[in-house]
Parts: C-alpha cells; structure tokens; sequence
C-alpha cells in the first residue's frame, strides 16, 4: 500500500471493517499499520463498519477509529440495518470527529436529509 500510495493524488481509502462479503475481522496491529500508512501520506479513511456485530469464531472488532492517531482524519459509518435486519427504517450512524469536516458535512446533508431521520427509524434507533 505504501508503495502504491507513493506519488500517487489518493485522497480517500474505503475500508470495510469488518470486510464483507468475506468476512475477514482486520486485526487491531493490521488496521494500525494501515492507519500509520494512511496518516503518512495524508489519505482519508472512511471505515464502514456496517458488518461490526458479525464477529463469529471468537474474532473481535476493533474500530478504526480507536487505533487511528489523532491526526489522521477518520470517517465511521454503522448502523442497526445488519444487525437487527432494519434496512427499510433508513437509519444509520455517522462518525466524524474533527470539527470543520463535521460541520461541512451537517452545513451540506442537514438541508438535503436532516438529521432524525423518519419517525420510524427514530424509534428502532433508540
């Protein structure tokens, strides 16, 4: 990865955390490394973690986020659809902490989408 990285104008790796539709549960020193990588030349990571409570044969999920440094910016994508089968209440859940991304990304969906959701999805969220 870093060689490919190297030289290159990749803004934004997309991972599957846990990685669907294979199933693989990326071990804590893994997404560390990769995280070091993506820290080193600048890329964005948006971890979709849709799959998290699918962990079978004692694997366990770590979030990118919790290995990520602190000034790597890190995108977390989750919700209960997988999980609970929730698909058609339209809920999910976005992690975004650095502050002037946050705030481009509400000044852009809130308009579009707002940001409750349906009544439905309100209450299967909670």
């Amino acid at each position: 990865l870093r060689s490919q990285l190297a030289g290159s104008n990749v803004e934004i790796l997309v991972l599957c955390n846990p990685h669907n539709p294979g199933g693989r549960v990326w071990k804590k020193k893994e997404l560390t490394e990769l995280a070091n990588i993506c820290n080193e030349f600048r890329v964005t990571v948006v971890s979709d973690d849709v799959w998290l409570d699918w962990c079978l044969f004692g694997n366990k999920y770590a979030p990118f986020l919790s290995v990520a440094p602190p000034s790597l910016r890190v995108i977390t994508l989750f919700g209960p659809s997988k999980t609970w089968s929730l698909a058609a209440l339209h809920v999910s859940l976005l992690v975004l902490p650095d502050p002037q991304a946050r705030a481009l990304y509400l000044q852009t969906a809130q308009p579009s989408f707002g940001d409750e959701g349906g009544a439905f999805a309100f209450v299967g969220a909670i």
